[in-house]
């Protein structure tokens, strides 16, 4: 999203409005256990769950759990889009906490869900009903109300909160 409200292309990733293939995205990270991220996020171990975009860690800091999601591209967030984010307080959307650099690729810290995505899961035409869906309008809506569209919304980037309940 630009100054005017308006979403743009990536800049970093157009040419002339051709096709163009990433140079920058390396295959995966490697950052070992041990590693601090934000002066407290320890990471204690990857993820072996398979992304587009970045690879996961689960981080802690003061016996809580929280994910390190680590880009495999320079320019895979935009600033902009990243503080909006970080001022949104839904139940319904993944909270921000912090972003950072490492080995010069982006991260950021997100929370830590348990019972991990819903992908894969099998719900009552009650619980979608009920939950599943209510849940995933709620959450647009609150990235829409500050201009953000989602892009990537799917299965295994839709979490079940940590009671079990959507």
């Amino acid at each position: 999203i630009n100054n005017s409200g308006k979403t743009e292309v990536n800049s970093f990733l157009q040419s002339n409005n051709a096709t163009v293939i990433n140079t920058e995205i390396i295959n995966t990270s490697n950052i070992s256990a041990g590693t601090v991220l934000c002066e407290k996020y320890i990471i204690e171990s990857k993820l072996d769950i398979l992304t587009g975009e970045a690879d996961l860690y689960i981080c802690n800091y003061n016996g809580a759990k929280y994910i390190a999601k680590i880009y495999r591209r320079k320019f895979a967030v935009k600033p902009e889009v990243t503080n909006i984010l970080m001022q949104i307080d839904s139940p319904y959307v993944a909270r921000l906490y912090e972003t950072g650099t490492i080995n010069d690729m982006p991260f950021e810290i997100l929370p830590y869900y348990k019972n991990g995505s819903i992908q894969g899961k099998k719900f009552s035409l009650d619980e979608l009903k009920k939950y599943i869906i209510p849940c995933i309008n709620e959450g647009l809506k609150a990235l829409h109300e500050k201009g953000i569209i989602h892009k990537d919304l799917k299965p295994s980037n839709i979490m079940s909160n940590n009671d079990g309940r959507g």
